[in-house]
């Protein structure tokens, strides 16, 4: 009897936020009691839900006494025909089966019989047995001799075999005979063209059901956080996670999820997340990983020739690297542009985070002289002289002056608690006295710092400047607002400059060729960076710099 609701379907604790997908799955199980077959496609990005509704869907199965059969692809294997059946079928082994039934598929297939064994292969089977179709039949005689529903669950469908792949472009040309169910899912970004193309006709034949998990909306976000649907923290929870429930719940149990400026990188993750990413970075070879951790290094936005330098390689063989990331889904390209991005800002601190501290060390000076050869302003430059051992570079305390400034000016205490120091510290070492005063006296000026400057500067080594009250900052207005611009990445000035002269988002996303979502991450990292929360402030920024005059209209 088919259940009322997608509940059982949701693998685990929690809220059911994905119950429409659920009940379009659950209907596979009810044309196996009615006898019929059916062929289903489960699509979504990494971290949708794909392998919980899975294992909701196979506990609801067996529940209802069907056999389940369920195997994941993976890179490995995908170089052995039929792995996914012989694996399914071995941990299988002919659970549930009296002992006549098991005699009886045990001339099909002798694995059976014994049960799977550790060392067992394909390449240990007769050649005929290494037919994927011949697989099948076994599949659809199990049905017979148990007189029971069957379905097949294959997870991580784009790293499928080829005998395997064969099968389901088989099935999916021709209505499935008898009650056998076929549930496959994949990741669409690293899906073959041919896994793709076989679904994409059987929707069309009507033998195939498609089940996409799109982005949470707000709604559906709300109930997984446990929050309030108009509350800021789910909005704001909400734009970061651009929908996807893993990084919605990773950003909702990450403590330093509101730390802003270079700190964020290094912030400790929770354990399951960040060893979810870890696997996958250790999956890759070693020439892949060091182009992964170049661009982890690198920022929020790189491209071939920053990667290159870090490598240390030649141009072209890096773009072939960085084509087997986006392939991976691992970096995909920023539209409209020839840079790269991590497929979330979570996954590039992942990685990060498990890459080896040492090579960070001298990678980030490595970044740090290519980015200033190609003229990055010095506030955008700290994170890489913080992270590469202070001091190391002549310029080191201009660059950390620069953006220590600029974090007294948009009011970012956590950043400027660290930047103000290490820049007094670091000028007292080198005998820049003057610029050290220089510097103290701004600090004092800035009314807007989130802390008590004095308090930063008490214990730096530095005489403080004697202020009897805030005086106004030495910069012009104009000259404040830009140097407040110098905070923001060169796509978040893009951005910035379009929203500050009343471009609404859809107008910045056509004009940028963004999608819209890409645009309101972008607002929201302006927002924090310049320590605002409108476009209204944002507008007042943008013709105080004097940006606003070539862009109006």
């Amino acid at each position: 009897m088919p259940s009322t609701t997608g509940d059982r379907l949701l693998n685990g604790s929690g809220p059911a936020v994905r119950t429409e997908e659920a009940t379009a799955l659950h209907s596979v199980l009810d044309a196996l009691a009615d006898g019929r077959g059916r062929m289903a496609e489960l699509v979504g990005d990494p971290g949708s839900g794909k392998t919980r509704l899975l294992a909701g869907l196979a506990e609801e199965a067996e529940r209802r006494g069907a056999i389940v059969l369920r195997g994941r692809a993976t890179e490995a294997g995908s170089a052995l025909r039929c792995q996914v059946l012989v694996d399914m079928l071995g941990r299988w082994g002919g659970a549930g089966l009296d002992e006549e039934q098991r005699t009886a598929l045990g001339e099909l297939l002798p694995q059976l019989a014994f049960g799977p064994g550790p060392e067992t292969s394909p390449a240990d089977l007769p050649a005929a047995w290494r037919v994927c179709h011949y697989y099948a039949f076994v599949a659809q005689r199990l049905v017979l001799c148990a007189g029971r529903g069957l379905i097949l669950l294959i997870d991580d469908a784009h790293w499928l075999d080829e005998g395997t792949l064969e099968l389901l472009e088989y099935l999916s040309q021709r209505p499935i005979v008898g009650p056998v169910a076929v549930v496959v899912s994949y990741r669409p970004r690293q899906a073959p063209a041919e896994l793709a193309g076989l679904f994409a006709e059987g929707v069309e034949l009507g033998t195939t059901e498609r089940v996409e998990l799109a982005a949470l909306d707000p709604r559906r976000g709300a109930e997984l956080a446990g929050l309030p649907v108009d509350s800021p923290a789910l909005r704001r929870l909400h734009r970061e996670s651009e929908g996807n429930p893993l990084y919605l719940l990773t950003l909702l149990g990450d403590q330093a999820a509101d730390a802003p400026g270079a700190g964020q990188a290094e912030a400790a993750l929770p354990v399951r997340f960040a060893a979810r990413i870890s696997a996958e970075y250790a999956g890759l070879g070693e020439r892949l990983q060091q182009a992964a951790a170049a661009g982890a290094v690198l920022g929020e936005e790189f491209d071939a020739a920053g990667v290159a330098a870090l490598i240390e390689q030649p141009k072209e063989p890096t773009c072939g690297l960085l084509d087997g990331l986006v392939r991976r889904d691992l970096l995909r390209t920023v539209p409209g542009t020839d840079r790269l991005a991590y497929r979330h800002p979570l996954v590039r601190r992942a990685v990060y985070a498990a890459v080896d501290a040492c090579w960070r060390i001298e990678a980030h000076r490595k970044a740090l002289d290519f980015l200033a050869a190609r003229g990055v302003p010095d506030a955008d430059l700290a994170e890489h002289v913080q992270r590469s051992g202070p001091g190391d570079g002549e310029r080191d305390h201009l660059v950390l002056a620069a953006a220590a400034r600029v974090a007294l000016r948009t009011g970012d205490a956590r950043a400027a608690a660290t930047l103000l120091p290490e820049a007094l510290r670091l000028m007292a070492v080198r005998g820049h006295a003057q610029e050290a005063m220089e510097l103290s006296a701004f600090a004092l000026s800035v009314e807007s710092a989130a802390r008590q400057p004095r308090e930063l500067l008490m214990g730096c080594g530095v005489p403080l400047p004697t202020v009897s009250a805030p005086a106004p900052a030495p910069a012009e207005p104009a000259g404040a607002a830009v140097e407040v611009f110098a905070a923001l990445t060169e796509r978040e000035r893009e951005v910035a400059d379009l929203a500050g002269t009343g471009r609404r988002t859809r107008q910045i996303a056509a004009e940028l060729r963004l999608s819209p979502r890409t645009v309101d991450v972008h607002l929201t990292r302006i927002y924090r960076k310049l320590n605002i929360s409108s476009r209204a402030a944002l507008a007042r920024i943008v013709v105080e710099s004097g940006r606003a005059g070539g862009l109006a209209g």
